[in-house]
């Protein structure tokens, strides 16, 4: 024996080697195998034995050691084997690394396999079914469950799971967490989470409860994070006692982290699904909403639109009318005290209540709090739980528009959502009830004015100023629901006001020019009242036909403004503000100074605020991009003069 040998098996010297047997350094495991090849060599009489053969050393202390030896025989003078020569190679080091790459490609074809399966479907609840099941196989465990949280409810639900029983699946199926467990549960970056340690002892309790009554040994949990978001937890279940290795820890982290991207790109999709259904229903809602002044002759067929998107009993519309409240509109499935024309005096009502808040009022349960007098009479009906939400107008609630439903906590954030968007048309609509109700009024004052009093001019007059006043308004009404059709353009004609103002201010313009301009950049969504969807949400560029049938609404729209005086100074700058400067545009083929200056004003920022903006056919360009753009056009399709200010102005 040489150094190196007596070294490796733990030894000073090799007298304490010599003579003893080889199978004393030889692992248990091995010496089967290696007395088989010895066999081969002295009985059968074979002069060598094949390739290179791998045993386990033991050394002194008892460790192993892989190595690789390559046997030679030395015959005596009868050509009989007498000796064997044995070189021994230390190959632990590379067979560790060998074991190594096999964990490393078990790991990827495990993470590529749940990867797959992860792919194959963008249906959360398959997505979880799919995902649980193939866990089981991959971590070689008896279950596994995957549970989602619910931030608003402070709930971890099962959505899915494999191997645990109907008893497990009954008890555990839902946990009830505080903010401290979720945020334990969101921070935690040890390898696996200590259950004791995250939950509360109430929870911890009958987890393990469970998890000894269907006889695991082991139970170990990975918080479901993307992007910083804690999305639930994916747990599994061994019967074995042998533990979760550190091993086993790093595939079930690289595993979570595969599910919980895989939860997080479902629900976008299925919440982008629902904002496209939610966007073409409430689109026509506010269609519904538009089609009448009368808000209570429409108010059953727009309930109808909105219990579509919102699931509820009864609602209604409660106005504030001096000292006390009027419900003007309501629908129900139960017959109840509060029908239209229903009045209560407005203190220690939601009504008053939102208007002192200015926020939307939820009750979860109302079998465990009454707010509001009026909610012994919700309850008396069935109701559990209600949604009273502020209507707006000119920054002041006039009014709350209500829901109820017969189950509890039937509305949370989403159905807030929903209706908030709706709360502002049906404010938009309850105004222009009350705006055409006064219209009507005025127009019998008039006409009775004029019976008795032809002579008096002065009073016409003031009254031809209100309807004007009023023409105005409604137009502004109709620009508005345009607009709030098209998520891309909405308040567009705001910003262009504005940045119209600043504008024609910094180039001196009079006030009274100035106020002109700003007016016709809040009259520029009037066109779209009637354009159809097809044009309007296009997501490429418009035929030649489209755009003759954009530019015949635009001009209708134009034609509305020619009845009231007051528009007078507004009209010259919308039909120009389609001129070039260079005398190519439409309608009259103006060039230069022949173009109103608001028109060139207003061309410029109504081009600029669009190419900032996102549209069906694009993405919003850069600021620095869009000025780019405009000085190209300078000159050309653009007053370089009002391009000068403007970018003054932006600068």
């Amino acid at each position: 024996a040489n150094r190196s040998i007596i070294d490796m098996a733990g030894y000073k010297n090799k007298e304490e080697v010599i003579g003893r047997s080889v199978f004393d350094f030889t692992s248990q495991g091995d010496r089967d195998r290696a007395m088989q090849n010895l066999e081969k060599i002295f009985i059968e009489g074979k002069k060598a034995y094949g390739d290179l053969e791998e045993y386990t050393l033991v050394d002194k202390t008892g460790r192993e050691h892989c190595v690789e030896v390559s046997s030679s025989i030395i015959h005596d003078n009868e050509q009989e084997p007498r000796y064997i020569i044995t070189v021994v190679r230390n190959v632990t080091r590379r067979k560790f690394e060998e074991l190594g790459r096999i964990r490393f490609i078990k790991r990827q074809e495990s993470l590529l396999a749940i990867n797959q399966t992860l792919s194959e479907t963008l249906d959360l609840q398959e997505l979880l079914d799919k995902a649980s099941t193939k866990i089981v196989g991959i971590m070689d465990v008896d279950a596994s469950a995957i549970y989602l949280l619910d931030e608003g409810r402070q709930q971890l639900n099962l959505g899915a799971q494999s191997g645990f029983s109907t008893g497990f699946v009954s008890e555990i199926g839902t946990v009830n967490i505080d903010e401290d467990e979720i945020s334990r549960l969101s921070q935690h970056r040890s390898a696996g989470i200590r259950l004791a340690e995250s939950l509360s002892e109430e929870n911890y309790s009958r987890i393990v409860d469970a998890i000894n009554r269907d006889k695991f040994q082991t139970l170990t949990i990975e918080p479901l994070r993307a992007k910083g978001k804690l999305h639930g937890t994916v747990c599994i279940a061994s019967r074995a006692a042998h533990g979760t290795t550190a091993t086993d820890m790093e595939l079930l982290r690289a595993v979570s982290n595969q599910i919980a991207v895989a939860i997080e790109n479902a629900a976008l999709y299925k919440d982008s699904e629902e904002k496209a259904k939610r966007l073409q229903l409430i689109s026509a809602i506010s269609m519904i909403i538009g089609s009448s002044i009368d808000i209570n002759s429409i108010y059953e067929t727009f309930s109808q639109g909105v219990k579509k998107l919102v699931d509820f009993d009864q609602s209604n519309i409660t106005l504030i009318e001096g000292n006390n409240t009027k419900v003007i509109a309501a629908t129900y499935s139960v017959e109840t005290e509060l029908v239209v024309g229903s009045t209560m005096s407005l203190p220690s009502t939601s009504v008053q209540w939102a208007v002192l808040n200015k926020m939307t009022n939820i009750a979860d349960d109302l079998a465990k709090e009454k707010q509001f007098g009026v909610d012994n009479i919700h309850f008396k009906e069935g109701m559990r739980s209600a949604i009273r939400l502020p209507l707006y107008s000119k920054g002041d609630v006039i009014g709350t528009y209500n829901l109820l439903s017969h189950r509890p906590s039937a509305f949370g954030k989403r159905e807030q959502q929903i209706l908030q968007e709706l709360t502002t048309q049906i404010a938009v609509a309850i105004e222009n009830s009350r705006l055409f109700t006064r219209l009507k009024q005025h127009e019998k004052e008039l006409e009775a004015a004029n019976r008795a009093l032809a002579a008096k001019t002065l009073d016409m007059e003031i009254n031809k100023s209100l309807l004007d006043s009023a023409y105005f308004n409604m137009a502004k009404t109709v620009v508005l629901l345009a607009e709030s059709r098209d998520q891309h353009s909405e308040h567009h004609s705001e910003r262009v006001a504005e940045l119209c103002r600043c504008l024609a201010s910094k180039m001196g313009l009079p006030e009274d020019e100035i106020t002109q301009i700003e007016t016709a950049a809040m009259m520029l969504g009037l066109g779209k009242a009637e354009i159809p969807e097809s044009i309007l949400q296009k997501p490429g560029p418009l035929t030649s036909k489209e755009r003759a049938e954009l530019r015949s609404y635009q001009m209708k729209a134009i034609d509305m403004l020619r009845v009231p005086e007051s528009m007078d100074g507004v009209v010259p700058i919308l039909e120009g503000m389609h001129e070039s400067f260079n005398g190519e545009g439409y309608p009259g083929k103006l060039r230069g100074n022949e173009i109103p200056v608001g028109a060139r004003i207003l061309a410029v920022t109504d081009a600029y605020i669009a190419m900032i903006s996102n549209r069906p056919y694009r993405d919003a360009m850069t600021e620095e991009r869009a000025q780019d753009t405009i000085r190209q056009g300078s000159g050309k399709q653009w007053d370089p003069q009002v391009i000068t200010a403007l970018l003054h102005v932006l600068k």
